[in-house]
């Protein structure tokens, strides 16, 4: 994924909200900003990994997210402009004998309240 607005992207980053079911599922498996979910906040942080990262050219997750009829990805902008994405997904089918595989599941959570003593 490739995210075109470069003034403002840490905030960007952080108010593209992914959300993706596995089926028809009702509760997201996955929902999270789009910077946390490609493991770098805030901002835009280069490294690397062999699942996941963020070069110059792009966001990169190559975790397995397998699913058996539907996979539903849904962006939402709670960004204050709109916000110009290039976004490659790869699909491979998998025989029914390899459907031994757990979903994927990602969600942020923000805990605002401070700790008392």
């Amino acid at each position: 994924m490739k995210v075109a607005d470069d003034q403002r992207l840490d905030e960007a980053l952080r108010k593209l909200i992914l959300q993706i079911r596995w089926d028809n599922e009702e509760a997201p498996a996955v929902w999270s900003p789009i910077g946390d979910f490609f493991g770098s906040a805030p901002g835009y942080n280069l490294y690397k990994t062999l699942p996941m990262g963020m070069t110059k050219e792009a966001m990169y997750s190559y975790w397995y997210m397998p699913f058996d009829q539907s996979a539903t990805i849904t962006l939402t902008n709670h960004f204050d402009q709109p916000v110009s994405l290039n976004l490659s997904i790869g699909l491979e089918n998998r025989s029914r004998k390899d459907n031994n595989f757990s979903r994927f599941h990602a969600k942020w959570h923000r805990n605002l309240e401070s700790i008392s003593d």
